[in-house]
């Protein structure tokens, strides 16, 4: 008995023996190229598959046109009034539109003037023409380089009466709206006109 005694295993010699088995199969394992460390981070990254969470904000861009398109329903349901609604600039400017806007959407009301249109019919009228005075706002924007959306009337008149800009103006309209070259110079030589008058006459003939 005292022999079988003597050959069993002391409880810290069971740990150190352990510990041993332990060091051979990791540097084992290293050996044949399998890296336990990007492995345990694989197995992290898996456990959250979607990755890190985002918080989301909306964009200004979105959230100005969430605006807009909120004040142009408004305005829809009071042009659709008919003629109990007066749609001048100072009416308009309180429901926020700056004044370029305010006028382009009078200028609408009047040259479709139609009692028979719906709520319906005049939203979906004034949200084609907003996306076209948008895209015309883009083109002087961007023609001069200013990408600010603040063109103004003293703002156009230099863009036009410089010959390389004005070509670049017309070319896009042409190219985006299909209003020929011919009518975009016989107008621009009305003499100077505001951001909305120009969204204004690209609406009334574009293809």
């Amino acid at each position: 008995m005292s022999e079988e005694k003597r050959r069993l295993l002391r409880p810290y010699e069971w740990v150190l023996l352990g510990f041993a088995l332990l060091l051979m199969a990791h540097f084992g394992l290293q050996a044949l190229g399998v890296n336990m460390t990007s492995k345990g981070s694989e197995m992290a990254w898996l456990e959250q598959p979607t990755g890190p969470a985002k918080i989301y904000s909306p964009s200004p861009d979105r959230s100005r046109k969430r605006e807009v398109n909120k004040t142009l329903d408004q305005l829809a349901v009071q042009f659709a009034e008919g003629k109990s609604f007066r749609a001048k600039p100072q009416d308009l400017q309180p429901k926020g539109l700056n004044k370029d806007e305010a006028k382009y959407y009078s200028d609408l009301r009047q040259r479709k003037n139609d009692n028979r249109l719906s709520a319906k019919d005049w939203a979906e009228i004034m949200k084609s023409s907003y996306n076209t005075y948008k895209s015309v706002r883009s083109i002087f924007d961007q023609v001069d380089g200013s990408q600010d959306e603040k063109v103004d009337e003293s703002e156009l008149g230099q863009i036009l009466s410089d010959i390389e800009m004005t070509n670049r103006v017309f070319s896009r309209i042409e190219q985006d709206f299909g209003v020929p070259r011919a009518q975009l110079e016989a107008f621009a030589t009305r003499g100077s006109r505001a951001l909305c008058d120009w969204a204004t006459f690209v609406d009334q003939n574009r293809r």
